[in-house]
């Protein structure tokens, strides 16, 4: 896995992402448009991409969801 896109890559759709992880599809795509998957769906997007013979790690997510130098600055403001 190269890029947090391959991630969504293994669902056909952002509406089967969802509906495997529990979650809305609208809070999906905004995963998928932010760049960033939270560390608390995590454990079930590892076991829900393993039935689809994907292994996708914890230490991928971590590096795959890395703070851009843009979203650092932005949680600094406040």
């Amino acid at each position: 896995m190269q890029e947090l896109q391959d991630i969504f890559a293994i669902w056909p759709s952002i509406q089967a992402m969802a509906n495997d992880l529990d979650e809305k599809y609208d809070t999906v795509k905004r995963w998928r448009n932010r760049g960033r998957i939270p560390a608390t769906v995590w454990p079930k997007l590892i076991e829900k991409a393993a039935r689809r013979e994907q292994l996708v790690t914890a230490t991928q997510l971590l590096e795959l969801n890395k703070p851009t130098p843009r979203m650092q600055r932005e949680t600094r403001v406040g």
